[in-house]
């Protein structure tokens, strides 16, 4: 168990009410425009890397099997070279066990201007 925030219970019974429905449908929506707009970015780069469907979750997961295998590096070395080279940190996908291998894990959670620089980066960086 980890720490809990004592206003936590509260703002979830909150969030998913009745009093919460309108902030729920805008936070959705919010982490979904943060998903499409890294769709957008990527599309350039479809050679190398593949935005894997939305799950219903805030966490995208990119495909970067061709990307790794061309460099013939393992998702771990690819994430360590986008922190030390491009400083930009997303998951590796081998963390998440082996089914993970050649993916990495973006927190779509946060203002769309960190998404669209975390993905600048990264797009900047395969050039």
């Amino acid at each position: 168990m980890c720490d809990v925030n004592p206003f936590a219970p509260l703002a979830a019974t909150a969030a998913y009410s009745d009093e919460g429905a309108e902030w729920i449908d805008c936070l959705n929506q919010y982490v979904h425009n943060n998903y499409l707009a890294i769709k957008e970015m990527l599309a350039p780069y479809s050679d190398a890397v593949t935005l894997l469907p939305l799950e219903g979750t805030y966490l995208a997961w990119l495909d970067c099997t061709p990307l790794c295998n061309l460099m013939n590096i393992n998702s771990e070395q690819l994430a360590d070279a986008l922190i030390s080279e491009a400083k930009v940190f997303f998951a590796a996908g081998s963390h998440y066990g082996s089914p993970g291998e050649g993916f990495l894990r973006i927190n779509m959670a946060c203002p769309q201007s960190i998404i669209r620089e975390a993905i600048s980066r990264f797009t900047g960086w395969i050039k």
